[in-house]
């Protein structure tokens, strides 16, 4: 058996990493007393060791040489790399016996302790050679408590290759002999260079492959084979869609029946932190619970180090989800920044009639936060294209205004959505994600999503949450997949007064946000849009309660004579073919002696498939409201662009005549016009302009 070699790391300056970290609480080792050389207790050891310290304890481990109070006392010190070195074990420290990154091994002999302190972060490999016994190298990570065996970074038998050490953190390399081996070696430490920080945790696991994922693992606690399984049919039509295409873990007690008890859990793979500052868990789930108060539940808990130690609680749930939940959870506080970890999905229902939890898209991630980005219209008087100083004024702008919000939370930094001849505003914010407005309600997710319109709710807001202008166009020189629009120019990079550009509208969404296909002269008053982008974090719409309203994909042609009977079975078919949830689905739409409103009644809101409420009440809806986000989603939860819609009328709680209604639907002669609204507006949505009765559109569809 060949040596192995050990490296400890310790923070140099503890208010800076450390602080940086987030932590709280950190581990001590295993190696001997923990107390310092100022204590005043008593215990003894077997040892014969005279060490000068005023305290009158003596160290616990069996050597006749050293104390370990601290441990990894007088290390040979590293001043620059590449670094070698021969010597022996023999007569050096016994201090640490066990590592948490090995623990199936004993390293009861003696060890030689070398430091370094890269000044910035560096890639490093570390070789032991020409041993005599049975050694091992190791990296240990001290956060601010001494050189501790428990904080254990990587270990290995000869080296450890490629491992990035981060500047400013002080790092022993420790040899080590495993049974109380010692003997000679040769330790060479080079570096590679610099690096970044091996930190890289980013797993998502949608339970799409059609089984159990690779090392993930179910345990059945009460072995009924009652356990949790990959399925794609839930027993609850309110699952929304982006879990049942592709498939979801799910485990549930309503097939076992009362009283059969039930125990199961669903484990991830294990984890190692290296190094993170940050890392969170993220899933979708939806919890019922037939017994409420009773001892059913469902927990979130993880799990650190080795597989015998205890499981802590994330979060429990003890009563029904009213709808899918996305969940989010820093991981800060149960671990260290080198811990090994893994998540558990712990299900009971104790003996009673609990019911079932379906979990989703489970991410653990060192790059997203829980914590989402905001976007706002800047809507102050005064600004014009040519006036906002360059792309950097527009910014300071916007950074102005954030800082001085009643709503937004400080610190954080915001961007113009602006482009210029040398960058796009859709690369200003890459590395950022999840947005959010000042009311909390989502903008969009990713920064895909916005290249490809799938806004969520329009910009409507300016930074204190108030509603902005509907007639004001925001300036953005930005095309509809946010590139910089070459059909006009950028007000010379935003300080030309000559000229024109682009500009998208506060109230759409789809691309019309961005770019509303309409010229903006460089000196006149203008919004501005303002994107946060210190964070990453999935941002998804909240379970919401409602009716479904969605836009149809096939277009209701008058020319088919079919009428209003026609568009009712548009949205009938399409409501069945995407499994929405029972009831009839009418189309919102006026006819000869019907006003639109008329075919519906009162009570339960209106959302999206997406869980996006149309209107706070369906009273909003029905008389005439603008809405809060547009109908733009298909029964299938798909984003669609810019829709003319029929509509029959300029509002919908007015009566239409046969001239608004193309002869109520049944009729392409030039004779009628049919009014018509855009699917991606919420002001126009329901009427923005006639259109001709040889056309086909789509329809509105809500479920009665």
């Amino acid at each position: 058996m060949l040596p192995r070699i050990i490296i400890v790391g310790l923070i140099a300056v503890l208010t800076g990493c450390s602080a940086l970290l987030g932590l709280d609480e950190y581990k001590v080792g295993d190696g001997t007393d923990t107390d310092t050389d100022t204590d005043t207790d008593t215990d003894t050891d077997t040892d014969t060791d005279t060490d000068t310290d005023a305290d009158t304890d003596t160290d616990s481990d069996t050597d006749t040489d050293t104390d370990c109070d601290p441990i990894c006392a007088n290390p040979i010190e590293i001043d620059s790399l590449p670094f070698s070195d021969s010597g022996s074990t023999a007569g050096g420290q016994i201090c640490m016996d066990a590592y948490d990154c090995s623990p199936q091994w004993e390293e009861t002999g003696p060890e030689i302790v070398y430091s370094y302190t890269p000044a910035d972060d560096e890639m490093i490999t570390a070789e032991i050679s020409n041993v005599s016994s049975s050694m091992k190298i190791i990296i240990l990570a001290d956060l601010g408590e001494g050189c501790e065996s428990d904080v254990c970074v990587r270990e290995e038998t000869t080296s450890i290759e490629n491992y990035c050490l981060l500047g400013g953190f002080t790092y022993f390399f420790v040899v080590d002999g495993l049974d109380e081996a010692e003997g000679e070696y040769d330790i060479d430490i080079t570096s590679g260079g610099s690096c970044t920080a091996a930190c890289n945790i980013d797993g998502v696991e949608d339970f799409s492959g059609g089984g159990l994922p690779g090392n993930w693992n179910v345990e059945d606690g009460d072995s009924d084979s009652l356990t949790w399984y990959v399925s794609t049919t839930p027993n609850d039509l309110s699952v929304p869609f982006h879990m049942m295409e592709d498939g979801f873990m799910m485990v549930d007690s309503d097939t076992a029946g009362d009283g059969v008890f039930m125990e199961e859990s669903l484990i991830t793979p294990w984890h190692q932190a290296d190094g993170c500052q940050e890392v969170t868990v993220s899933f979708d789930h939806y919890y019922r619970d037939a017994s409420p108060g009773t001892e059913d539940l469902a927990r979130i808990e993880i799990q650190v180090g080795t597989e015998t130690a205890p499981w802590v609680t994330i979060e429990e749930w003890n009563e029904s989800l009213t709808d899918t939940t996305h969940e989010c959870f820093s991981l800060a506080p149960y671990i260290d920044p080198w811990d090994s970890f893994r998540l558990r999905f712990y299900y009971t229902t104790g003996a009673v009639w609990g019911w079932f939890w379906y979990v989703d898209n489970v991410t653990v991630s060192s790059t997203m936060s829980c914590e989402p980005n905001y976007v706002f219209t800047l809507a102050g008087t005064g600004i014009t294209p040519s006036g906002l100083g360059g792309i950097s004024g527009a910014d300071a702008l916007c950074q102005s205004a954030a800082d001085g919000s009643s709503v937004l939370p400080p610190g954080r930094t915001y961007v113009a959505w602006l482009s210029t001849t040398s960058v796009d505003a859709i690369d200003r914010l890459i590395g950022a994600r999840g947005w959010i407005r000042p009311d909390g309600k989502p903008f969009a997710d990713t920064v895909n999503d916005i290249a490809l319109g799938r806004i969520i709710h329009p910009l409507s807001l300016d930074e204190d949450g108030n509603t902005v202008n509907t007639t004001t166009k925001a300036v953005t020189g930005t095309g509809m997949d946010g590139s910089l629009d070459t059909t006009t120019g950028t007000c010379g990079n935003w300080t030309s007064t000559s000229g024109s550009t682009r500009g998208g509208g506060p109230w759409c969404t789809t691309n019309l946000w961005t770019n509303r296909g309409m010229e903006v002269p460089c000196t006149t008053g203008v919004y501005l849009y303002c994107f946060g982008i210190d964070h990453q974090t999935q941002v998804v719409p909240p379970p919401t309660v409602g009716r479904i309203a969605f836009l149809s994909d096939a277009s209701l042609s008058p020319s088919s004579g079919l009428g209003i009977a026609g568009a009712d079975a548009i949205c009938q078919n399409e409501a069945i073919a995407a499994d929405l949830p029972g009831g009839a689905y009418t189309a919102m739409l006026a006819t000869l002696g019907s006003s639109a409103a008329s075919r519906f009644t009162t009570g339960t809101p209106w959302k999206r498939v997406d869980n996006v409420l149309l209107n706070a009440t369906a009273d909003g809806i029905l008389v005439g409201s603008a809405l809060d986000t547009p109908i733009n989603v298909n029964a299938s939860g798909d984003y669609k662009m810019n829709y003319g819609v029929w509509s029959g009328a300029s509002s919908v709680t007015i009566v239409p005549t046969v001239f608004s209604t193309c002869n109520s639907w049944t009729s392409s002669s030039s004779t009628y016009e049919g009014s018509t609204g855009i699917a991606s507006l919420t002001d126009e949505w329901f009427y923005q302009f006639l259109s001709g009765c040889t056309a086909s559109m789509r329809v509105y569809c809500f479920q009665e």
